[in-house]
């Protein structure tokens, strides 16, 4: 609700799974008519922080939840009054303190376990994706006429 509420979503997705899922939930959100800016490096955040206000929401994914990035990120936020909803393994972290709405992913990554980084971001992507359906369904009607008619612009615009 806070994401669907929201005039712009912020998505902080640091890091090079984070960039690459941030960047394709980013891409699939604009396809049914969201704002989104997406910050996946320091010059992308520090122009989006400096955008941001209550219209906006802030959506962190971050297995951490605490690298200095997203702690600029939550810091804007929270000078702006923009929502937080986080995508965190560590709930006590500063994105999952700092969260209007939580969405916890399980805690699998260890020093020991070499397939944990992989296993992590593909539980960031099925966040996301169950995320992103709950979104084109909260307001179904809407979203499928957007990409009705987004389909019939592309189909003019390759005619030509």
């Amino acid at each position: 609700e806070l994401l669907q509420k929201a005039a712009c979503i912020d998505l902080c997705a640091i890091g090079s799974s984070g960039g690459y899922m941030g960047a394709d939930f980013a891409f699939r959100l604009r396809k049914f008519g969201y704002r989104v800016n997406l910050m996946s490096d320091r010059v992308d955040l520090s122009y989006s922080i400096h955008q941001m206000d209550a219209g906006h929401c802030l959506l962190v994914v971050s297995y951490s939840g605490a690298n200095e990035q997203v702690r600029q990120a939550l810091r804007a936020a929270k000078a702006h009054g923009a929502p937080v909803v986080a995508v965190t393994a560590r709930p006590g972290s500063a994105s999952g303190m700092q969260a209007d709405c939580l969405l916890p992913l399980p805690p699998m990554e260890s020093n020991d376990a070499k397939i944990s980084t992989f296993a992590s971001a593909l539980a960031e992507k099925a966040v996301l994706d169950v995320l992103l359906a709950r979104l084109f369904q909260q307001d179904y009607a809407r979203n499928v006429s957007f990409v009705r008619a987004d389909a019939e612009r592309l189909v003019e615009v390759r005619l030509l």
